[in-house]
């Protein structure tokens, strides 16, 4: 791992302020076994990801770290603790940090589109290393391609990750990461890479791909996302707002292409190699729902809905209950939520809803009539739950409030009759004018929101 990947992308992680806390959290429902891996390349939309994969896992079985640097000792790592670790990892050194069986999860991008957003992002943020050298020069992609300086951030990187990590010194085991101590953990921790040849680099990335439970490629994410919700029986994840994308398009000139491409060989070839296994893949996804290869995404999504009610209980042995006492520590099955947060004051996680105007979420219940409370904790301004809609499973409902402003308690009831055959009890959430949390908060989020929930509670009425 690069020391400016290190330093720079701590201000990306989602829930870092998380950390400390998570020994409190009780986790009611675990699912999975064995332990999911995603080992985030930089620059391939791992951030939006990210917040998407964790709402599946409840908050206590995540590793909480998402660097190496912030992992402190080793010794304290309790390896049997977490299900899902996420990260700029590496895919050769899991084993640092777990014990459990892997399941690996990847993303790739096509190599140019890497490189040029490797150097945008250098030029865009000043904590990176080499920020205030490149604007100094005022360098062009092209320069950045080769010059001495930075051409090993957009060379073959994607490789170097995957294979980041491969045989490794195990004295690594016993160290405790400091900024002093983490110069000599990168020699030792990435001792067993720079004994291979190009080749062997690209047949180790290759066989990664190979046993990865999924991975996506950037082009096509949103399909990515679909396929991974096909495997996993998730529901879909609808509509997305990607994070710490540059907005800008990028004019790359034919110069600046060929370059790039000369510099990473190694990258496109297994980029070649995963979009060639990841069209079989999809395509075979779509054959199994019976669906034609033109599909559209809404109506794939409404597939891909179904495909999620008919096999989720069932693959995760999940037992129909008659009480919910939910918080947003635990797994989410719903759409239109954005990622985890936690209130320090308050001690409670909690979700805004967006970016979409519809926000849902899933519970499976046992035939019964419920009484449903909805405990809100912000709004983007205090009129907003005026004008907020509520149904079960698509059947509208009368809203009752209790108290008032941008923190109140919303209760409705829903009858036996109105749960589905398979206890899908689907709460929707339907409200109009979300705005960018920057707008009003003076944040520097960008993202679209309604309103905040931390926590659902579902009681058996007469």
């Amino acid at each position: 791992m690069n020391q400016w990947v290190s330093k720079l992308l701590t201000k990306l992680i989602p829930g870092a302020s998380e950390k400390t806390h998570q020994h409190k959290l009780k986790t009611k429902y675990m699912p999975y076994k064995g332990a999911y891996f995603f080992t985030h390349v930089p620059k391939t939309g791992g951030t939006s990801f990210i917040v998407f994969l964790d709402r599946f896992f409840p908050a206590k079985v995540i590793f909480p770290h998402q660097l190496w640097i912030e992992v402190g000792d080793f010794k304290q790592v309790d390896k049997q603790a977490y299900n899902l670790i996420r990260g700029h990892f590496g895919g050769c050194a899991i084993d640092v940090l777990s014990d459990k069986e892997i399941k690996y999860l990847t993303i790739l991008r096509d190599p140019v589109k890497l490189a040029y957003s490797t150097y945008e992002y250098v030029r865009r943020e000043q904590n990176t290393a080499l920020h205030q050298f490149v604007v100094a020069e005022n360098m062009s992609f092209e320069t950045f391609l080769s010059h001495p300086r930075t051409k090993h951030l957009v060379s073959d990187r994607m490789v170097h990750n995957l294979v980041f990590g491969h045989n490794y010194d195990k004295s690594v085991e016993n160290m405790v990461l400091t900024d002093k101590s983490f110069s000599q953990f990168r020699k030792r921790i990435n001792k067993g890479q720079k004994e291979l040849t190009n080749e062997q680099r690209l047949q180790i990335s290759k066989s990664f791909i190979d046993r990865c439970l999924w991975f996506g490629v950037l082009e096509r994410y949103d399909d990515a996302v679909r396929l991974l919700c096909y495997t996993m029986a998730w529901p879909p994840q609808g509509q997305s707002q990607r994070l710490n994308v540059n907005k800008i398009k990028p004019v790359i000139t034919a110069e600046a292409k060929a370059t790039a491409l000369a510099q990473n060989t190694l990258d496109s070839a297994v980029y070649e190699y995963a979009i060639e296994r990841f069209n079989q893949e999809y395509e075979q996804m779509l054959g199994a729902l019976n669906v034609a290869p033109e599909i559209g995404p809404t109506e794939l999504d409404e597939v891909l809905d179904r495909h999620y009610q008919n096999n989720y209980v069932d693959r995760y042995n999940y037992r129909l209950t008659d009480h919910i006492d939910y918080d947003f520590s635990e797994i989410l099955l719903g759409s239109q939520w954005h990622r985890r947060e936690w209130n320090a004051l308050g001690q409670y996680y909690f979700r805004w809803t967006g970016p979409g105007n519809t926000s849902s979420i899933d519970f499976w219940m046992l035939p019964n009539n419920y009484r449903i409370t909805i405990h809100t904790v912000d709004a983007i301004n205090k009129n907003f739950l005026d004008q907020l809609k509520i149904d079960i499973n698509n059947k509208d409902k009368s809203v009752v409030e209790r108290g008032g402003g941008k923190s109140r308690t919303l209760q409705v009831e829903c009858q036996s009759a109105e749960i589905g055959a398979n206890g899908l009890l689907r709460i929707n959430f339907h409200s109009q004018g979300l705005q960018s949390h920057k707008s009003y908060f003076s944040s520097d989020d960008s993202r679209v929101v309604g309103f905040a929930v931390r926590s659902i509670q579902i009681e058996k009425i007469d």
